[in-house]
């Protein structure tokens, strides 16, 4: 399976790299990195907290570096984690997953607030910038139907666990390769189980989850 993007930081690279946490930081309040790769990088919005590519966030409220600690939160059948941010004197709890992807993940439609963070394992809990994703609604949506993804290339399924490699590969957007079963485009074969679309002379291949049928209401007389 390809899922080369995210070996870097080369999405946001000059973001990370101007925005960072200095080490000496870390080492001056006795932070402890996961690892040598783990980076503290200041968030967008919430510019008083660093998060890092796993998930982690350091608070530099009053000039002091504390290592937050992550809450459970949500709906039973739908938990996340999150953090407590303050900004303007105003508490906000933002999910660590969107957190991740605001500093790690490319931002293709520049409409910062009208995107949601996907996590591309299923896992609400693996928070690591590998396994996210930022969308728009319509297209969270629609990820959420694709099981997995190939490129059919020279008589070879190659599989591809996140559709910014596939976009990388092929020049296609996101919308184009997410929304490829969208429409009046008419799937051209069927081959090792996926469904075969021809995007700008490029063969996508999906294996979708089936669609859940929904109960009409009947109304009591």
């Amino acid at each position: 399976m390809k899922n080369n993007h995210s070996n870097n930081f080369k999405w946001n690279y000059n973001y990370i790299a101007t925005h960072k946490l200095a080490d000496e930081t870390l080492e001056k309040y006795r932070i402890e990195k996961i690892n040598p790769e783990e980076t503290f990088v200041r968030h967008p919005v919430y510019w008083s907290y660093y998060v890092s590519q796993y998930g982690r966030v350091i608070s530099m409220k009053w000039g002091k570096a504390s290592l937050l600690k992550a809450h459970i939160g949500g709906q039973p059948d739908r938990q996340y984690l999150y953090y407590c941010f303050c900004l303007a004197g105003e508490k906000h709890t933002i999910g660590a997953h969107r957190a991740v992807a605001d500093v790690f993940c490319p931002n293709f439609w520049d409409k910062f607030a009208h995107l949601e963070a996907h996590h591309l394992d299923g896992n609400r809990f693996n928070n690591d910038y590998h396994n996210l994703i930022l969308l728009p609604r319509s297209l969270h949506k629609a990820i959420h139907n694709i099981k997995k993804m190939v490129l059919l290339k020279d008589g070879v399924l190659l599989q591809y666990g996140n559709p910014l490699d596939l976009l990388e590969e092929t020049g296609l957007t996101l919308e184009e390769i997410l929304l490829a079963n969208k429409g009046k485009k008419k799937p051209l074969k069927s081959t090792g189980g996926y469904t075969v679309f021809d995007i700008k002379g490029h063969l996508l291949g999906f294996q979708y989850y089936p669609q859940k049928r929904k109960e009409r209401k009947t109304k009591k007389k």
